[in-house]
């Protein structure tokens, strides 16, 4: 969607970006693809839910970041059972 389509949507709607952030989600977590900082296990030959490239990716990646203005964690694991619980385990103790 273009920025300017947004901005009309919201006007037609009566919205705007902090509500519908804070007023809808308790948490936010954007996790990026590999494309950015595991490139070597990024491909889309072997994954049958990635098809853009890995410049595409990347451009993706920073899009969906700038939606919301929250603090950023970086963890480098492949280990999502461990590295979940622990982003949501850090949030929590911080919101108290």
């Amino acid at each position: 969607m273009k920025p300017e389509d947004w901005v009309q949507m919201c006007k037609k709607n009566k919205w705007n970006n902090v509500e519908l952030r804070d007023g809808r989600y308790n948490q936010v977590i954007h996790m990026v693809s590999a494309a950015k900082g595991a490139e070597h296990f990024y491909d889309v030959q072997n994954h049958v839910s990635r098809t853009e490239g890995i410049e595409l990716a990347r451009h993706l990646d920073d899009l969906t970041a700038q939606v919301f203005d929250l603090p950023r964690f970086l963890i480098r694991s492949t280990m999502l059972e461990r590295d979940v619980p622990y982003i949501l385990g850090y949030k929590s103790k911080n919101l108290r």
